[in-house]
């Protein structure tokens, strides 16, 4: 008989994701297992979060823990300007010799019944493409999706920009000062999700992120206008590439392709020839030197669903808002 719990976040349950973690990916090659550590998870799902405290849901076999889901918690600006909590259902995992049994259904019915009635806000989740029919199946509604784009290389974000690249900690200082000065701007004031410095800093400057993450500040050569970009990096099919994280503030528009090519730049100090990015671009950031995936060879193609039952907040409204990588909950 598995019986799930659903409960706020504790140290404990970084404990059982790492363990679970091992025990479903024990036979894929090691190169594509998770490397997770319990202080990282506790850091994401903990109170760090300047969202508040994760839910997870927790499927038992008498006392061994074979499953969990959990939800993080952001901040959405509605278009009226008041905030809520947005719940992004993810990290799926279920034990191997658990798996084909319908935990995973049990989990997401419990965990997304458990947040609907008792924890406030709404309900969303950018599934992978082995886990999206379990939401299909439960009452979630696609919205759209966001394609991912493969940047070609660049010589860097222009002449009227110039770039450094930052440590972990000089980072976190940066995107302080940059939001207190509001060079670029604060963070959106349109409906979407907040990323101001204190996301910023919880979610790619502690300590425990290890080495995930590298850092670029990109400065005008005239007048005040500066933020930080966090990179991350991929291999795929025998290629390295680097991976447009986030920028803080945020940047749109052809700010968000001066990012793009300082972060082309960036990468290829590290041997990252190619970038890519899975972000709401317009024409001015779209350009001509990128190719989108297809969504059937995208790893992780951002399709965003919500419950059919959502109430509280415009569904058309979450389903617009910009969005970049680091949204998805990867890298």
């Amino acid at each position: 008989m598995i019986g799930v719990d659903v409960t706020p976040y504790d140290e404990r349950h970084a404990r059982i994701q790492v363990d679970l973690e091992a025990r479903a990916f024990a036979d894929v090659a090691e190169s594509a297992r998770p490397t997770d550590t319990v202080e990282w998870l506790y850091h994401i799902h903990g109170p760090a979060n300047p969202s508040g405290r994760a839910w997870i849901a927790v499927a038992r076999e008498g006392d061994e823990a074979v499953g969990s889901v959990s939800a993080l918690p952001a901040r959405f600006r509605q278009r009226s300007g008041e905030v809520v909590t947005g719940w992004q259902v993810g990290t799926f995992v279920v034990d191997a010799a658990h798996q084909r049994k319908g935990i995973g259904s049990q989990l997401l019915v419990a965990l997304t019944e458990a947040l609907e009635e008792g924890a406030g806000g709404f309900v969303y989740s950018y599934p992978n493409s082995r886990s999206i029919p379990v939401f299909d199946r439960h009452g979630y509604d696609r919205h759209g999706r966001t394609p991912t784009r493969i940047f070609l290389p660049a010589t860097g974000p222009g002449r009227a920009w110039g770039m450094d690249i930052l440590g972990r900690a000089e980072a976190a200082e940066a995107v302080a000062e940059v939001e207190r000065q509001a060079a670029v701007g604060a963070s959106r004031s349109a409906p979407g999700f907040v990323r101001d410095a204190a996301y910023f800093r919880w979610r790619f400057c502690s300590p425990v992120a290890g080495d995930r993450y590298r850092f670029v500040e990109v400065r005008a050569r005239e007048g005040a206008g500066r933020f930080v970009v966090a990179l991350a990096s991929h291999r795929f099919a025998g290629l390295s590439f680097g991976v447009l994280a986030e920028a803080c503030p945020d940047v749109d528009g052809a700010l968000l392709g001066v990012a793009v090519r300082a972060a082309l730049a960036a990468g290829r100090r590290d041997g990252s020839w190619l970038l890519y990015a899975t972000a709401t671009l317009g024409p001015e950031a779209a350009a001509s030197w990128s190719v989108p995936v297809p969504e059937k060879r995208d790893p992780r193609p951002l399709v965003l669903v919500m419950p059919a039952t959502t109430r509280g907040v415009s569904v058309q409204e979450v389903a617009e808002s910009p969005v970049m990588t680091a949204d998805w909950g990867g890298f």
